[in-house]
């Protein structure tokens, strides 16, 4: 009889100014979180080639009106922590502390949504070194200006910590809610 494969618990960290950002470059308006969790749980069972299961997902954001996600995000099964839009960098402190509480014991992958890889390296370092495997979840195409919302230096960091990245913009049709719309004053 052939044994069951083990199935794999994910951490789900989202920097949400960065998502937010990301998906505003490829035409997103409206994240469907559902839909996002499930991509970044077939891509991480595909890369692993192992079940996945989310343990925990965090939606972490800064933004003056943090009411307008939290029932959009906790429906779709994310805890909602909102930071303080005053003090500065209150979101990227967040996401660095909730890093640190991942546990090892619980999770085998901690996947973060961010562009903004080089705000966290070091905590994520510390995970690696606890044998999570990281995965960053992001998009490569270039914005509107020719710059690419994941930096080369970012890119080459992943690859040299060995992080793997989950292109959400691949995923642009699944994740999408409603499309971003230019608002004319």
């Amino acid at each position: 009889m052939e044994e069951a494969l083990k199935s794999e618990k994910i951490g789900v960290i989202v920097d949400s100014a960065s998502l937010h950002h990301l998906m505003r470059i490829i035409g997103i308006g409206q994240v469907n979180f559902q839909k996002l969790l499930e991509v970044i749980r077939q891509e991480v069972s595909q890369t692993i080639q192992a079940p996945a299961i989310i343990g925990f997902a965090q939606y972490i954001t800064a933004a003056e009106n943090p009411g307008r996600f939290q029932k959009r995000t906790t429906s779709a099964g994310f805890e909602f922590i909102p930071t303080d839009w005053n003090v500065q960098d209150s979101d990227d402190d967040e996401v660095n502390r909730r890093i640190a509480l991942a546990d090892p014991d619980s999770i085998a992958v901690l996947v973060l949504v961010t562009a903004d890889v080089l705000d966290y390296v070091k905590m994520l370092e510390t995970k690696r070194s606890q044998h999570i495997q990281i995965f960053i979840a992001a998009i490569t195409a270039d914005d509107s200006n020719d710059h690419p919302p994941l930096s080369i230096y970012s890119r080459c960091v992943m690859k040299e910590n060995q992080y793997t990245l989950i292109d959400l913009e691949k995923h642009k049709e699944d994740v999408t809610e409603n499309k971003f719309k230019v608002k004319l004053a």
